[in-house]
C-alpha cells in the first residue's frame, strides 16, 4: 500500500496529523537543507543541502532513489552551492540553480542526468524559480530583487534574459517565493521579504 493511499485512509479516519514518512533517523544531508521540490505526480521528493548534495526520494516507498551530482561549483556570490531547485510541470526535467543553472533530464532508465553544455551564468544568486503551467517559461529571481526569464531553458545555449521589474518589487528586499497563476500564465505572484505582489507579464 503506497504512502499516499495510507494518507488518504488516515485522513478519512483521523482529524490529527500523523507522520507518514521520514528520510531516516540519521541525518541524510551533511549540511542544512536549503530547498526542496515535489515532482508533479507526487512520487519524488527532492532535497538539497548547503553543500550541493541533491537527494531524490521515492515518496511511495519512502526510500532514496538517486543522488544527483551537480556541475555547479561554489561561488563567492552564493552562501550555498545550490540555492533553489524545481521540477518542470511535465516532470521530465529537474533544475538546480545558484548563480548558475543546471538542467537535468530524465533518461530511459528513469534517472535524471545533466544536460550537456556550458552552464548559464548569472551575476547574482538565484533565490527562487517558477515555471509557467505549460512549462515553456522559467522565471528566476535574483538576490537583489531582479527578475530574469528563459524560454529556452531546456538547452544550455542562451542565458536567461532580464525581465522588466517594477521598482516596488526590486526595492522590497529579496524575493522569497514565486508562483504563476494556475489558469493564467501572464500573472505571477511574488513574495518578498516585505510585501506580496501580483505581476502582469507581457505576452
Amino acid at each position: 500500500k503506497s504512502l499516499w493511499a495510507t494518507a488518504e485512509s488516515l485522513i478519512e479516519s483521523s482529524s490529527t496529523s500523523q507522520l507518514l514518512w521520514t528520510s531516516g533517523r540519521a541525518p541524510q544531508h551533511t549540511g542544512n537543507v536549503v530547498d526542496f521540490a515535489l515532482h508533479p505526480d507526487g512520487t519524488i521528493l527532492a532535497s538539497v543541502d548547503q553543500g550541493g548534495l541533491i537527494h531524490l526520494w521515492d515518496t511511495e516507498q519512502g526510500s532514496e532513489i538517486q543522488i544527483l551530482e551537480t556541475r555547479i561549483v561554489p561561488s563567492e556570490l552564493t552562501p550555498a552551492t545550490i540555492t533553489a531547485i524545481a521540477f518542470s510541470p511535465d516532470g521530465e526535467y529537474f533544475i538546480a540553480a545558484s548563480d548558475q543553472i543546471e538542467v537535468f533530464q530524465i533518461d530511459a532508465d528513469g534517472n535524471f542526468v545533466s544536460v550537456e553544455g556550458p552552464l548559464p551564468q548569472l551575476r547574482r544568486m538565484i533565490t527562487s524559480m517558477a515555471f509557467s503551467s505549460d512549462g515553456e517559461r522559467l522565471v528566476l529571481a535574483l538576490s537583489e530583487g531582479e527578475l530574469y526569464i528563459s524560454e529556452w531553458w531546456r538547452q544550455n545555449e542562451r542565458p536567461p534574459q532580464p525581465l522588466q521589474t517594477p521598482n516596488e518589487i526590486s526595492e522590497s528586499g529579496k524575493i522569497k517565493q514565486m508562483a504563476f497563476h494556475p489558469l493564467d500564465d501572464q500573472m505571477l505572484a511574488i513574495v518578498t521579504q516585505k510585501n506580496c505582489f501580483i505581476l502582469l507579464m507581457e505576452e
